[in-house]
């Protein structure tokens, strides 16, 4: 098998260097890959992007439940303490 990409980079001898020429040869074939390739990395990145935003939602949703869920517990602790109490635990209303 051919290889659809080729690079080669020649050594020059006398100066003991790589010439700064490069040879790159593209097979049509492997430029239709690389399309093909560089279309399919674009639709990832966007699945990836509203993959990002569900998960922020989501987790802001979590928080915002979270926090609900602490202050009704909250309150139900204080409606256990006030039927826990006995009926002669309670203070005489204010007019006597």
């Amino acid at each position: 098998m051919v290889s659809p990409f080729c690079l080669t980079t020649p050594y020059n001898l006398t100066s003991n260097r790589f010439d700064e020429e490069v040879y790159l040869t593209r097979e049509p074939e492997f430029q239709e890959r690389l399309d093909a390739l560089e279309s399919h990395i674009a639709h990832q990145d966007v699945t990836i992007q509203e993959l990002s935003d569900v998960a922020l939602k989501q987790w802001r949703t979590i928080e915002q439940l979270t926090t609900r869920i602490e202050r009704l517990e909250g309150q139900l602790r204080a409606v256990e303490a006030a039927i826990d109490r006995p009926p002669g635990a309670e203070p005489p209303p204010p007019h006597y």
